[in-house]
């Protein structure tokens, strides 16, 4: 992890490798914890593409 204490989240699931990796994409959720982690929210989009 490059930074201490931060834990990477993408779409709900935990993201082990470098944050600046991750391909972002339309409706792509990333969530990124500081310090104390805690279950990722989730979030529906609107439309549906």
């Amino acid at each position: 992890m490059p930074s201490a204490g931060l834990t990477v989240f993408v779409d709900g699931v935990q993201y082990d490798g470098d944050p600046r990796d991750i391909e972002l994409k339309a409706h792509t959720q990333v969530v990124l914890e500081l310090g104390q982690v805690g279950r990722p929210p989730s979030f529906t989009f609107p439309g549906g593409l």
